[in-house]
């Protein structure tokens, strides 16, 4: 299994005013994975911040997560269809 850095963000530019983004690299382990959210949690902020250009986005959680729980969170908030 792996892991990937995943933010629970709020924003008006979304579908659903919240959703949850997930980087795309991978990590083997959920410590390293966590490891790296505490080490660049800052940076993190800045770069969803500076991707979308400050549009009202506020970070609400910083979680590691596996693919499937990304799908399944954003399923729950309507995005998609969970496939």
């Amino acid at each position: 299994m792996v892991y990937f850095v995943s933010v629970l963000i709020l924003s008006p530019v979304l579908q659903q005013d919240k959703g949850w983004i997930q980087y795309t690299q991978s990590y083997a382990t959920i410590e390293s994975c966590k490891d790296h959210v505490k080490s660049n949690y800052k940076d993190i902020v800045r770069s969803l911040m500076n991707h979308f250009k400050n549009k009202d986005v506020i970070v609400k959680k910083i979680e590691c997560l596996t693919y499937d729980e990304g799908v399944k969170r954003n399923t729950k908030l309507g995005y998609g269809n969970g496939k």
